[in-house]
Formats: structure tokens, sequence, C-alpha cells
């Protein structure tokens, strides 16, 4: 297994060392960087899990590539990996047959819009290993098992994000806007599908939420505006009508 890094043009003390290591390769050079002469590289950005012979690719991105790569790897060798097109074509055609390619280096608030945009330009949907045609949701073909969703409900359980936190995710994805061709892969992935129902403790804390809640007069006309024309079928009113009825019936 090669692990092949593209060197970027930007100062950087891990590329520099990598860069020593491979004897002073050419910026912008994609090089193969031997195991006992490997510098680890621990920083952001993304990367590509790549078949040499057909050239079909995985993208993903991580905060530690380095420790990301580890991670796929160890589940590829031991038969578990949750991406099931990538881990029968490592079974398949062998760990030697594939390369693990740094493509781009970022910052950490970046990777999702980059990582999309590397996603969208190779199509590795269709035609590579990855699951999902969304930047960040890889693990939305896969499915946990019962004992690992309580495991994880309760790891999880009386935890608050907190406000520094909130302001990281809030930064992240304002101002993010999807390509035409990413918003038709997400519509056709949901076409068809139905959403299962709320619990009564999830409808009470939405209501909880909202209750008192007055949006502003420019929210309201775009609201307006995003409805304007719609024409709704019969089920859809039915079904409005119906919730209308129990909710006044409640009060």
């Amino acid at each position: 297994m090669k692990q092949t890094y593209i060197l970027q043009p930007e100062p950087h003390p891990a590329r520099a060392r990598a860069k020593n290591a491979i004897n002073d390769a050419p910026d912008g050079h994609m090089v193969t960087i031997s195991e006992p002469t490997k510098k680890r590289i621990q920083e952001a950005g993304i990367y590509s899990i790549t078949h040499k012979a057909s050239g079909k690719q995985y993208v993903g991105s991580s905060s530690n590539i380095d420790g990301r790569w580890r991670q796929h790897r160890h589940l590829l060798r031991a038969g578990t990996h949750p991406n099931k097109k990538l881990q029968n074509a490592w079974s398949k055609h062998g760990e030697e047959s594939f390369d693990f390619v740094v493509l781009e280096v970022c910052k950490e608030l970046d990777l999702e819009a980059i990582e999309q945009r590397h996603i969208d330009s190779t199509d590795c949907v269709i035609t590579g290993y990855n699951i999902s045609a969304v930047a960040g949701r890889e693990r939305a073909g896969a499915k946990h098992s019962p004992e690992a969703i309580k495991r994880m409900s309760e790891s999880h359980r009386g935890k608050k994000v907190g406000l520094d936190q909130r302001a990281k995710l809030s930064a992240a994805f304002k101002g993010r806007v999807f390509s035409d061709e990413t918003r038709a892969k997400i519509s056709a992935a949901k076409t068809g599908k139905k959403r299962a129902p709320f619990s009564d403790r999830a409808r009470a804390n939405m209501s909880a939420a909202t209750k008192g809640r007055v949006h502003s007069p420019e929210c309201r006309a775009a609201l307006s505006a995003a409805h304007k024309g719609k024409v709704m079928s019969e089920e859809a009113r039915m079904n409005m009508s119906i919730a209308q009825k129990k909710r006044f019936a409640n009060e």
C-alpha cells in the first residue's frame, strides 16, 4: 500500500518535513512516501482512497488526516469498515491495489465545504466508493446495531453543547450553498422515503421550543415568497385539517 501526498505550494512545517523525506520533491508534485521515511501529517484536510487500476475513489475529510487514515486501514484490514462499497473493493483487490492521497490541506472550519467540492468534481458517489453525496454524512448509508445505538444514546444523555461549540457549528454552516447537482442528488436519495413519526417526547420538546415564538417581518416575507404559487395535494390538505382539529380539541 502506497501512501501518496500532494505537496501544496504554501509553506507548512508538516509538509516541509515530508518534502525533506523525499529529497525535496517540487511543489505541487504527487509523490509517494515509504513507511520508514514517512512523516505523519497531523493536520486537517481532504483525502482520497484510490483504486490504482480503475481510478475509483473514496473521498473524505478529517481534522487529523493521518489518524483518519490509520482508522480506515484498521477497519479495512479487519473487514469491518462501515462503507461496504469500499470494503468489498478492498477485500477483492487487496491492500496493495490502493493509494491514500491527500488532496488538499485546509482549515478545520472549511472541511465540509471543500470536501463537498471534491465530492461534486469527482462524482465519487456514482463512479467511486462514497455512499453519501453530502459532505460530512458519509455514514448516512451505514446502519448501527441496536446495541451501538443504545451505547451512543447513553453516552450523550445529559450532555449540552457549549456556547463556543455552537458558535463554531454556526460559523461552519453559515453561507453554505449546495450546488444544483448536489441538490439533485440529495433529492433523488430522499425520494420515496418516509420519515418515522416523532415520539411524544420529541413532539413535546418541539412544541415547548416554538411556543411564543414570533417571526420577524423579514422572515414572514421570506416564508410567504417561498410558499407563493404552491398547490397542496388533497392528501396534504386532509392531513392539515386533521392536525388542526386535534389541536383545537386539546386546547
